[in-house]
């Protein structure tokens, strides 16, 4: 989804996209994203990409200290395998911020071994305390990246601080 959203953008800021763009202009839930992005400068949209190819990065470890921690040996191809999945179930728009679809996602690909030529990776209770723990963790971090956002937030012009 990301990268697709690259790619977009990248077509749009460059002269090939007048298609895409009248197409984005002309519906007025588009119009906001289009003022957005033709906003961006080529260097915003690549440091973009970097942060979030580091973002998944650094999930994918911490899932992988979450599988060392609990003493699964869970080879590193599967376990990217099944997050890149899991993820992908996630960004359904079923629920609200994919909660419930990533974690049962999750569960079901390592505990059918859909991914392991059909050999279970984990038992099922097992795979519900990895999805439960991975959730706890995204929860944690995107609080504290939150509080850190609205903590070094710049006060919008015309607004003053309180």
């Amino acid at each position: 989804v990301g990268l697709a959203m690259v790619a977009i953008v990248l077509t749009i800021r460059s002269g090939d996209g007048r298609r895409i763009r009248d197409w984005m202009w002309e519906r007025a839930w588009t119009r906001k994203w289009l003022e957005v992005i033709e906003g961006l400068s080529f260097r915003k949209v690549c440091f973009a990409c970097l942060l979030a190819v580091l973002a998944h990065a650094c999930l994918l470890f911490s899932c992988g200290l979450i599988f060392d921690s609990c003493g699964y040996a869970v080879p590193w191809s599967d376990r990217i395998s099944v997050l890149a999945l899991s993820f992908l179930a996630a960004s359904l728009p079923l629920t609200i911020g994919g909660h419930g679809v990533r974690e049962g996602a999750l569960v079901w690909l390592l505990s059918t071994g859909i991914t392991n030529a059909g050999t279970p990776l984990l038992p099922r209770d097992d795979a519900v305390v990895v999805a439960i723990t991975l959730l706890c963790v995204l929860i944690a971090t995107n609080f504290a990246t939150g509080v850190l956002a609205l903590w070094f937030e710049e006060p919008a012009e015309g607004r003053s601080e309180a």
